[in-house]
């Protein structure tokens, strides 16, 4: 995979797109509605695979149209490492490659993985939000996005802490601090778990009280809003 990409050539617009995931009707409708044309470049921040009935006619669109550019999504990733052995694949990308002849896959593997973590043209740079690599040094006038990256990478204890006003890693018996020693994901071997401890039969139980026991969430955490508003182009 590239680290970065980017247009060459001057156009007199830029226009960004994401999350087409295989729609490819709405996607040439919203192509209609912009006027997309020859001086105009097409970017999509990622994930235009899965899930929709077409992802290789929008693959084919952005493989073959000299002003239409991609950056790596992580659905894009896991179809490729799919068709390299090096992911297990979800669903989508299972009726993704089902669309595909098989004498295909390596060619659009090998599209997949030039794909660019980081593509500009002269309106912006652009990345898919799910990508965990930073733009290259060589890019000219690179920019750090440290806080993007600080803020999408907040744990997910955190933001069930702020949306459910209860805290997942405090210790219900003592109040300290629980640790993560790992994650299963397995639904048999969960559910094994849980009978062996008698939790998967217990009634359910009322939503939380709208006053929270559980420690507040960091300051800077509750100003995420106004932290956002930095990053309004990424999707």
């Amino acid at each position: 995979m590239k680290l970065y990409s980017h247009a060459c050539g001057g156009f007199d617009r830029t226009i960004v797109v994401g999350d087409i995931h295989g729609c490819y009707v709405e996607f040439q409708e919203l192509c209609h509605l912009v006027n997309f044309g020859a001086r105009d470049a097409l970017v999509t921040v990622g994930d235009f695979l899965d899930r929709g009935p077409d992802s290789w006619k929008v693959a084919a669109f952005f493989h073959d149209l000299p002003n239409a550019f991609s950056v790596l999504g992580n659905h894009e990733r896991r179809v490729a490492g799919t068709i390299r052995g090096t992911s297990r694949p979800a669903w989508s990308q299972e009726q993704a490659l089902s669309l595909l002849p098989k004498e295909d896959w390596d060619h659009w593997a090998c599209f997949l993985e030039q794909l660019p973590a980081v593509f500009e043209t002269d309106h912006g740079r652009w990345k898919n939000p799910a990508a965990d690599q930073s733009p290259a040094p060589s890019c000219p006038n690179a920019v750090q996005d440290d806080d993007f990256r600080r803020f999408s990478k907040r744990a997910w204890a955190r933001l069930i802490r702020k949306v459910y006003l209860a805290d997942p890693l405090t210790c219900p018996t003592c109040g300290g601090r629980l640790r993560i020693l790992s994650c299963i994901d397995n639904p048999s071997v969960i559910e094994k778990i849980l009978r062996h401890l008698k939790l998967w039969d217990l009634p359910e139980r009322s939503p939380p009280s709208s006053r929270s026991t559980t420690t507040e969430p960091d300051v800077d955490f509750l100003d995420w809003a106004a932290t956002a508003r930095q990053f309004d182009a990424i999707d």
